[in-house]
């Protein structure tokens, strides 16, 4: 079980920059390659995620937001920018295969 830890409001300073540093740390060193390293990244620091969560719910939240923009970021350098309207998408099953019709190569 693990212990109870007050919330931030009833914490001093000191506990109050702990939290922090936290959040800084995992902030600075979020990858900026690729989405797999973001999420290596996160798995790789889960206790100190269950603490921040623990003690600053509010600062998680903002940690996740991070992580969501570094991803958005990530994934429009390594794939460019999404398509707004998809609409014209057909989904193909083949062989127990779904293909995108527009994204696939023409065959010669």
């Amino acid at each position: 079980m693990t212990p109870k830890i007050p919330p931030l409001s009833f914490m001093d300073k000191k506990n109050f920059d702990f939290v922090q540093n936290i959040y800084l740390t995992m902030k600075a060193f979020m990858p900026k390659n690729t989405i797999m390293d973001l999420r290596a990244h996160w798995r790789d620091n889960k206790k100190a995620l269950d603490l921040l969560k623990r003690m600053d719910p509010g600062l998680h939240d903002q940690l996740i937001e991070d992580f969501k923009v570094r991803k958005a970021e990530i994934a429009e350098k390594n794939f460019g920018k999404k398509e707004e309207d998809l609409s014209e998408d057909v989904n193909v099953v083949r062989r127990n295969k779904v293909t995108n019709r527009p994204t696939q190569r023409k065959r010669r």
